[in-house]
């Protein structure tokens, strides 16, 4: 079995944290990751740090708060590595000194290389979850039951924009201003309140394990946000 990229220990887990973060700060952008994975990946630390400190200080070191720590870890270590998997260790922008300097396991190359992409991902619904989050459902364009990604596909790649109505709708996927990426569906669109009565719009495109992506779908799909 090959070890884990993380520290077994949650003292090292937090050194490992300080220097990943720090790295991470100074380069996400390069890579096109969406500040808002950043955000949330940030804010499930945070929490787990301050629980951390909280846990280990003479004053409040109690069964209850030892509590409060490890459901902040086990939180920080499921967005950590799902943002890893989704972001970093498979992102072609993302070179192997970098995954070095981030702390994560360097690829193995792929000894079956994966096909380019010839389909594209459809939206099956979207489904409001209120206060402006909305979850969107999507699967092969081939695929008529089943969610599974097509042979070699990492992940689908999201653009995605919110919109006045009445405003000019976008025309193209270059119309939308943001991106996303979702290893597997759905997806959460995380809008603000003040978003709601606005129109989402988004269209998809699958990428391979090699960073190569395929078509967009020919139909940018819509919804009103509630």
């Amino acid at each position: 079995m090959m070890k884990d990229y993380l520290p077994g220990t949650e003292s090292g887990l937090m050194e490992w944290s300080t220097a990943y973060f720090l790295y991470l700060e100074m380069h996400y952008t390069e890579w096109n990751v969406a500040k808002t994975a950043v955000d949330d990946l940030t804010l499930a630390y945070t929490a787990f740090a301050t629980a951390y400190r909280t846990y280990h200080h003479p004053d409040t070191h109690t069964p209850s708060n030892r509590l409060i720590k490890d459901g902040a870890k086990k939180a920080y270590l499921r967005v950590l590595r799902v943002f890893n998997r989704a972001c970093l260790i498979h992102n072609p922008l993302v070179d192997n000194g970098a995954r070095r300097s981030l702390g994560l396991r360097v690829p193995s190359p792929d000894p079956t290389p994966s096909p380019d992409p010839k389909t594209y991902p459809v939206v099956i619904r979207f489904v409001a979850l209120g206060a402006g989050w909305t979850k969107m459902y999507f699967r092969d364009v081939l695929s008529e039951k089943s969610n599974a990604k097509p042979f070699g596909v990492h992940c689908a790649e999201i653009k995605w924009g919110v919109f006045q109505p009445g405003a000019q709708y976008p025309a193209s996927a270059d119309d939308l201003p943001h991106s996303a990426s979702a290893t597997r569906s759905p997806f959460i669109f995380k809008l603000a309140g003040a978003d709601r009565r606005k129109e989402l719009f988004a269209v998809l495109r699958w990428e391979n394990t090699r960073g190569v992506k395929g078509p967009w779908g020919p139909d940018i799909e819509s919804t009103v946000i509630e």
